[in-house]
């Protein structure tokens, strides 16, 4: 299991979101060392910039597949049914963040 405890079998296979998490993390670190590139607008004309905004398009859809995939199964099955299907598990975040409500 990866992230989210989402099945994407990470470990064995190579994985565009594990890459894109590790060229963020390597690029953060030489945006830092980097002066020039400390303000925004310069940072995103360059090519660092440019691989960073591919790399966060990358992790931003993989977070956003999870998270309607594990809506439509909250769907489905129902809130409670969801529950006891994690009974005696640890409950992820997401899952904790889809099953709250606002209460005014």
């Amino acid at each position: 299991k990866c992230t989210f405890s989402h099945n994407s079998n990470c470990q064995e296979e190579p994985s565009d979101y594990i890459s894109a998490i590790y060229e963020l993390s390597s690029l953060v670190v030489k945006r830092e060392h980097f002066l020039l590139h400390h303000p925004d607008f310069i940072y995103h004309l360059s090519p660092s910039g440019r691989r960073f905004k591919r790399a966060c398009e990358i992790v931003h859809q993989f977070t956003a597949d999870v998270v309607q995939e594990r809506q439509s199964a909250l769907s489905e099955q129902g809130a409670e049914a969801w529950l006891k299907s994690k009974h005696g598990k640890p409950k992820d975040f997401i899952d904790i963040l889809l099953l709250s409500k606002d209460e005014d």
